[in-house]
């Protein structure tokens, strides 16, 4: 057997062994270091049954995950399965890029505890003591492209707990499919069709979209309709302060959402329609 020959082999074997043992550091590094961090950082209780990392197919799946709310055992998020595959070219474009994102038997539950005031608002206030630095340095953004989102058999419950009868709001048997979502040019070559179904207590809202290929370039459109909304609710429930006090208003309309992506250009979001806005009542 040759020198080189021998070299050859050698590295190939120290090679796969490091991938090989990814399979192994990566998984402990989400578990552990993830639950160790809600730990340190909050109140809550993170806990991850199982994680699986393929180096080969850069595919991580993570089972049986359950986030906690504040000193409780109750979920606040929790998921059976979240699978997600990295793209090499992550590497060439540095940027997050995913080709395909699943997430099954989602659960999250939310509660209104105050106005702007709400069961995660801990999380918005990590980091609110750090002093600012007093020459901050211009942030690079965050470039991605997410493919293939798919979610299935998503459940969510709202509570009002500041209302005297504490009402509630529930969606059940939640499926999503989003074809793409990103601020790059970047084009894989199977996509999702555009789908929204829920069960909004009780009622089924259901809507789907089209994708149209174009010349290097790839469109989703989805229409969306809105009857009766109360501004005046949704506007009490808004987790940011609002520069106006909403007392009433409805809304209608509908909408045309165009999304487009391609392999040259900046993705484009385009949104066409017509709102209708009635008994509006603003104070300041």
């Amino acid at each position: 057997m040759s020198r080189w020959l021998k070299i050859t082999l050698i590295s190939v074997a120290i090679i796969f062994g490091l991938l090989l043992s990814t399979m192994v550091i990566v998984p402990w590094q989400i578990k552990e270091q993830g639950s160790d961090w809600i730990a340190a950082n909050t109140t809550r209780t993170l806990t991850i049954e199982k994680v699986y990392f393929n180096p080969f197919t850069l595919t991580v799946a993570i089972s049986g995950t359950k986030l906690t709310e504040q000193n409780s055992d109750q979920p606040f998020v929790a998921f059976k399965r979240l699978m997600f595959s990295a793209s090499p070219k992550s590497i060439i474009k540095q940027a997050i890029i995913l080709n395909n994102v699943e997430l099954d038997d989602l659960f999250v539950n939310l509660e209104l505890l105050g106005k702007q005031d709400f069961n995660f608002s801990d999380f918005t206030q990590l980091g609110g003591n750090n002093p600012e630095p007093t020459t901050p340095e211009p942030k690079k953004p965050l470039y991605f492209s997410l493919n293939n989102i798919v979610l299935t058999g998503g459940r969510l419950d709202f509570t009002d707990q500041t209302s005297a009868k504490k009402s509630q709001h529930k969606i059940r048997e939640l499926a999503l499919s989003i074809p793409f979502i990103g601020n790059i040019p970047y084009l894989i070559d199977d996509y999702v069709e555009p789908l929204l179904y829920m069960e909004l207590n009780g009622s089924e809202i259901h809507a789907e979209g089209k994708l149209r290929p174009f010349h290097n370039s790839l469109e989703a459109r989805l229409s969306l309709s809105l009857d009766d909304i109360d501004l005046a609710y949704y506007a009490f429930h808004s987790p940011i302060p609002l520069p106006l006090d909403v007392k009433q208003g409805t809304l209608d309309g509908e909408m045309d959402l165009s999304y487009r992506i391609s392999k040259t250009e900046k993705p484009r979001l385009l949104l066409g329609g017509k709102l209708v806005f009635s008994a509006i009542d603003l104070r300041g």
